[in-house]
């Protein structure tokens, strides 16, 4: 993937002191070491499975903002600093939000344009500190307070990206206490978007859903929900990555109208209301390894579409066990 940087700029929020520090440079991109760290976070948020899509309200001041840099009646620096000031009237209102600094990027890619706004909170890290007095050297251990998330391991809490071709914006957040109540102040305050659920939040809602159906209607029965998996798996193989729950309810409870239904119902009011764009490879990932866990602590995972060959024979006994017969294997211990 190719990205072509424009514009980027460092802001500074401190909630400790109450201040804003704001750059009057922009940051020099053109250099190996800040061009990197900048394309592998726009890389992550871009293919992130937490990565959530947005649409702002139409009297969004965010999205006014973004529409006039857009149509060029305002220029990059200003804008970057609307929008850190914007996040500052949050942030430095509200000490649950950790200070941070603001990264602004102006980029493209695939002749896509691109604003990113990444909120990199601080890490903590130890490094040497070196002092030389004459001819002595003291080495000693000190910890830095104010290191930026890096782009390997630590995760950024809040950033967004925003297409200025099609206005939907692909969100990462996470809650904070803001004004005496735990929400997403990110996306209500700062954009105010209305967003959609990522697709780690769909799975969570998904097998939420699958384990209450399994335990209402099938009394846990690991056999069934395979059948659900597979459902899911299909689907998303016959639809190029997209899965539609209506279908995977047809496909899992053909027989039992009645369970389909409430399926459908439970997975609507877990927040899913349009096809899932899960991708096959994700899908598969998630939903394409069922588990059995026995009380003893004896533990089985198997395919979830090995169910549907015979491969694994399932007998529900009259005294609540389960006996699991494995046919026909090959391979090695």
């Amino acid at each position: 993937m190719s990205i072509n940087i424009h514009n980027a700029v460092l802001h500074i929020i401190d909630n400790t002191t109450g201040k804003i520090y704001l750059s009057g440079q922009e940051l020099d991109y053109e250099s190996e070491a800040c061009y990197d760290f900048i394309c592998k976070h726009i890389k992550k948020l871009l293919n992130g499975a937490a990565v959530k899509n947005a649409t702002f309200s139409p009297d969004s001041e965010f999205y006014a903002d973004i529409c006039s840099f857009k149509n060029r009646g305002l220029y990059f620096m200003p804008l970057s600093v609307k929008i850190t000031e914007k996040m500052a009237e949050v942030i430095i209102n509200n000490p649950d939000i950790a200070p941070a600094d603001i990264l602004i990027v102006s980029f493209s890619t695939n002749e896509i344009p691109y604003i990113g706004v990444f909120k990199l909170n601080y890490n903590e890290c130890y490094t040497h500190k070196i002092d030389i007095s004459g001819t002595e050297i003291d080495n000693q251990i000190i910890k830095y307070h104010s290191v930026l998330p890096a782009t390997g391991g630590n995760k950024v809490e809040e950033a967004c990206l925003i297409p200025l071709n099609v206005m939907v914006v692909k969100l990462v957040e996470k809650k904070h206490l803001v004004s005496g109540e735990m929400g997403f102040y990110f996306s209500n305050y700062v954009l105010d978007c209305n967003t959609e659920l990522s697709k780690q939040e769909s799975v969570k809602v998904i097998e939420s859903v699958n384990k209450k159906i399994n335990s209402k209607f099938f009394n846990q029965h690991v056999d069934n929900l395979a059948q659900v998996n597979n459902a899911i798996i299909e689907e998303a193989e016959e639809g190029e990555g997209i899965v539609r729950m209506e279908n995977v309810a047809h496909r899992a409870f053909a027989e039992a109208p009645g369970v389909k239904e409430e399926y459908i119902k439970l997975i609507r009011e877990g927040g899913i209301k349009e096809d899932l764009d899960l991708g096959e490879e994700f899908t598969r990932k998630h939903f394409g390894v069922q588990k059995f866990k026995a009380d003893n602590g004896i533990e089985i995972k198997f395919p979830a579409e090995i169910t549907e060959d015979g491969s694994v024979l399932f007998k529900h006994n009259a005294d609540g066990t389960v006996t699991i017969t494995l046919m026909n294997l090959r391979g090695k211990i």
